[in-house]
C-alpha cells in the first residue's frame, strides 16, 4: 500500500525499509506493514490544582513513525498488529501524566492564562521520553481547560467581570487622561503662539518707539548743536562789536588828545613869543 511502511526483517534485523516499498524477499526475510499516515490522539486530563479545585485539560498530540528508525517504532509500540491503538494509548497515558503533573503544582489563573506554556512543556516532556522510540511527535495542542466546579466556575467567572469592568474603567479614564493631556497640550500650544504674537508685536513696538526716541533724541542734538552756534555767532557779534567800539573810543582819545596838545603846543608857542617880545622891549 501506497501509505503504508514495509520493512524487510532477516533475525530481526532491519534490511530494507520504506513507504509503499516494493521488493522481493527471501525465504530467511520477513514483512512486517503498518500504516504511515500522521495519527491524531485526543487526550482528557482531570487533576486538581494547588488550591485542591478539579480542573479538565482537553488537549490532542499529533504523531508519525520518524523515517530515520521506523524499526524502532515497530519494536516499541507494538505495530506488529498493523494499528496505531496500542502506540495511542501509550501516548494518551504519557501525556496525561505530565498534564498531571503541571496541573498538580500549578494554579487554576496560571492554567488558564498560560496554555502556551503548559503546551510547550507537554512537547518538552514527550521529546525526551519518546527520544530513542522512533515517535516523530508534530504537535501538540491544549484545546480547552474546563474547570469542574460549577460554582468555582461561576465566581471566577464573575472576578472575570468584575477585572474586565475594571479594566474597562481604568482604559476609559486612561483615554479620558490622554484626551486631557492632548487638550492641554493644545491650549499650552495656542498660548504659546499667541504669546509669540504678542512678544512679536511687542518687540515691534518697542523697536518703533526706539527709533522715534532716537530720532527725537537726534532732532534734539541738531537743534542744541545750532543753538551753540547760534550763541556763539551772537557771542562772537558781541565780542566784535565791543572791539569796534572800544576802538572808537580810542580814536577819540587819541584825537582829543592831540587837539589838547595841540592846543598846549600852541599856547607855548604864543607864551614864547610873548616873552621875547617882552625881552626885546
Amino acid at each position: 500500500m501506497p501509505n503504508e511502511w514495509v520493512l524487510i526483517l532477516r533475525d530481526g534485523e532491519l534490511v530494507k525499509a520504506g513507504i509503499g516499498l516494493a521488493c522481493f524477499k527471501s525465504p530467511f526475510e520477513s514483512v512486517a506493514t503498518f500504516p504511515s499516515k500522521l495519527v491524531k490522539v485526543d487526550v482528557y486530563t482531570q487533576q486538581v490544582t494547588k488550591e485542591m479545585q478539579g480542573v479538565q485539560v482537553s488537549s490532542h498530540i499529533e504523531w508519525t513513525v520518524d523515517r530515520n528508525a521506523p524499526l524502532k517504532a515497530f519494536k516499541n509500540l507494538d505495530l506488529s498488529s498493523g494499528s496505531h491503538d496500542t502506540a495511542n494509548e501509550t501516548l494518551r497515558a504519557m501525556a496525561s501524566a505530565i498534564v498531571r503533573n503541571q496541573v498538580a503544582n500549578s494554579t487554576i489563573d496560571h492554567i488558564i492564562k498560560n496554555r502556551q506554556a503548559l503546551r510547550e512543556q507537554i512537547m518538552t516532556e514527550m521529546k525526551e521520553v519518546v527520544a530513542g522510540w522512533g515517535v516523530h511527535i508534530a504537535t501538540i495542542e491544549v484545546t480547552d481547560v474546563k474547570i469542574l466546579s460549577s460554582s468555582l466556575f461561576k465566581d471566577l467567572q464573575s472576578k472575570f467581570r468584575e477585572e474586565n469592568v475594571k479594566k474597562a474603567t481604568l482604559e476609559k479614564l486612561v483615554v479620558a487622561n490622554s484626551i486631557g493631556f492632548e487638550q492641554l497640550e493644545r491650549n499650552l500650544e495656542t498660548r504659546k503662539r499667541d504669546l509669540n504674537s504678542e512678544l512679536v508685536s511687542l518687540k515691534a513696538t518697542n523697536e518703533q518707539a526706539l527709533k522715534e526716541a532716537s530720532r527725537q533724541v537726534e532732532q534734539f542734538r541738531q537743534q542744541c548743536a545750532i543753538e551753540l552756534i547760534q550763541t556763539d555767532r551772537q557771542h562772537q557779534e558781541k565780542i566784535l562789536e565791543r572791539q569796534n567800539n572800544l576802538k572808537v573810543s580810542l580814536k577819540n582819545l587819541e584825537y582829543q588828545l592831540a587837539t589838547e596838545k595841540a592846543e598846549v603846543d600852541k599856547q607855548c608857542t604864543m607864551e614864547k613869543s610873548q616873552r621875547q617880545i617882552k625881552e626885546q622891549d
